[in-house]
């Protein structure tokens, strides 16, 4: 980097600072919160924190103005870490997310921040913007020259790829769309008007109007703004209405301000971009964690198994809701936990972010405590790494989650809608504790694992296939070749099972699908395990493995007769 460019931006950074001072001083505060010259406590303490960063840029520019040597040798030094360190991308890639956030936060200056922070808002963003152009700038040879880190390179890890894993994946994806396909018939179903959706409808009437809300037309930018942000029902998180707001955007552009009356178009798209095909891209993920598609039968059997789960099929038809969504994020948290390898590098701060947003849609994030406890502890018992290194990278992981919770949840920003927020889990809390308000002549509304075992007997796997599939996945964290995979499940189920079960009355049959659909990913496990250590026993380990299998077959034609009944049931 030039001691020429760095200065002008120096002297860029000065003139927009001064000016933003200027713009935030220019209008006094109101008069019940002036404290000192008609200003208030907060303006005035971010009027000096602004004033001491335009000396902080008046004293660079003098020590690059005086000690041009020493200034270019601390530049050089920055060269050297950037690129013979590898840190060129991934700073580039932050400053360029930083830069999208501080956009966003401008037009929360609309609805969230006082106007008056506009000026420093738009200072920050500016300043982020001219180092984005002066990096692009001042390395664009060096960015023809490198290559950009692996995760930015998903063409070249298809190519890498052994034949028969891009054959299993191929096969799979047909697979995929084939299923995708299976569900449009039944969900175009009961939404030939808004009378007939609404008769019919359960949760989805619940939340349709307040997607709907979201696309409102207003007459000013607040307006606008607060339809978008601020839906006022905070039962599923915000990235639920997000994703779905994007997958009707396109009726909504082709049918303009009226297209909420178009629930057959809208209603599909919700049901198998927001329902269905999380479900898929969830198994695709968690067979790639079992099987690394290494094994081509063992990989097509697995993903057909998971999406013949009888509680998953009646998932997918006529149920519009944010689960399936939530699964997705906890699977991705899971599967970069497991690349990760315990070197708490990108795929850890990764984790985090799908972490944070599996916490905003529905909180199910929260229950990879113990999954990343466990990464950490076993890190620290196999020295891994030090101990200060580990708690850094558990901070990291804490920090990135929770930025991510309240980047993804911008009603939190908001007095008022964290009040409402929190009035509502309160309220949600003792539901799902005590049961709603209504007769129960069933005793319906208990804990314990009595209480449950019915409802995971009825969708989820006969009583002796759940023991089965629970050994085998005891087994291959104590003893299998991987055992950071099963473990990483395992402990998953325990933490949003146990949940459930212990603490959560209502028997809602999705509420089973977060710990159940990643539970039944582990079946495959001892038989994988089985073969490949056939070479100690070949007799007694090809028995073994056969029964497995025979258990696995004799589950899913189960599933499979029960599929077709609930598929045939959504008809009239």
């Amino acid at each position: 980097m030039k001691l020429s460019h760095f200065k002008r931006l120096l002297i860029v950074w000065l003139l927009l600072s001064a000016a933003a001072l200027f713009l935030f001083m220019r209008s006094p505060s109101e008069t019940d919160s002036a404290y000192l010259f008609g200003y208030s406590k907060m303006r005035l303490l971010l009027a000096g924190i602004l004033m001491l960063f335009i000396l902080l840029q008046a004293w660079g520019l003098w020590f690059v103005q005086t000690k041009p040597v020493k200034a270019q040798s601390a530049l050089d030094w920055l060269d050297r870490w950037l690129i013979l360190n590898d840190h060129l991308y991934n700073a580039s890639i932050a400053l360029l997310i930083f830069f999208l956030l501080s956009l966003g936060a401008i037009l929360l200056s609309w609805l969230i921040f006082p106007a008056v922070s506009r000026p420093i808002l738009v200072l920050g963003s500016l300043l982020l913007l001219s180092l984005v152009l002066l990096v692009f700038s001042a390395f664009r040879k060096t960015f023809r020259q490198i290559q950009p880190p692996a995760w930015l390179r998903p063409l070249d890890h298809w190519k890498a790829l052994e034949p028969i894993r891009k054959n299993t994946l191929l096969v799979l994806a047909i697979l995929s769309l084939l299923y995708f396909l299976l569900f449009i018939p039944v969900n175009l179903l009961y939404t030939d008007t808004e009378h007939t959706f609404y008769h019919h409808s359960g949760d989805e009437g619940v939340i349709y109007p307040i997607l709907m809300s979201m696309f409102e037309p207003a007459e000013t930018l607040h307006a606008q703004l607060y339809h978008r942000f601020i839906y006022e029902d905070y039962h599923y998180g915000y990235p639920f209405y997000a994703v779905s707001a994007l997958a009707v955007l396109p009726a909504r552009i082709l049918f303009g301000a009226d297209f909420a009356a178009r629930v057959r178009i809208n209603l599909l798209l919700l049901r198998q971009l927001v329902s269905v095909l999380p479900v898929i891209l969830s198994a695709l993920i968690l067979v790639y964690m079992i099987t690394r598609f290494r094994r081509r039968l063992y990989s097509i059997a697995l993903f057909l198994f998971l999406l013949a789960v009888p509680g998953v099929v009646t998932y997918n038809g006529l149920f519009w809701h944010p689960d399936a969504l939530a699964v997705l994020f906890v699977v991705l948290t899971l599967f970069f936990l497991q690349r990760d390898g315990f070197s708490f590098s990108h795929n850890w701060v990764f984790a985090a972010i799908t972490c944070g947003i599996a916490s905003a849609i529905r909180l199910l994030g929260f229950f990879c405590v113990l999954a990343v406890a466990y990464v950490l502890l076993y890190a620290l018992i196999a020295k891994k790494m030090s101990f200060w290194k580990i708690v850094s990278a558990g901070a990291i992981f804490l920090l990135v989650m929770s930025a991510v919770i309240v980047i993804s949840s911008p009603y939190l920003l908001m007095a008022s809608s964290r009040a409402k927020y929190a009035a509502i889990f309160a309220e949600k809390r003792l539901e799902m504790a005590f049961g709603y308000n209504q007769p129960d002549p069933e005793n319906i509304y208990r804990t314990g694992w009595a209480a449950w075992l019915p409802f995971l007997e009825k969708r989820w796997g006969e009583k002796w296939f759940l023991l089965f599939a629970a050994v085998g996945l005891t087994l291959t964290s104590l003893r299998g070749s991987d055992r950071h995979t099963p473990r990483l499940i395992a402990l998953w189920v325990i933490a949003s099972l146990g949940y459930l079960i212990y603490f959560v009355a209502v028997k809602s049959f999705q509420y089973l699908l977060p710990p159940m659909l990643i539970f039944h990913s582990a079946a495959f496990n001892l038989p994988i395990w089985l073969r490949e250590n056939r070479q100690n026993k070949p007799g007694v380990f090809l028995a073994l493995e056969i029964l497995c299998l025979a258990l696995i077959a004799a589950q899913f034609v189960a599933w499979l007769a029960a599929d077709w009944r609930i598929y045939l049931s959504n008809f009239p």
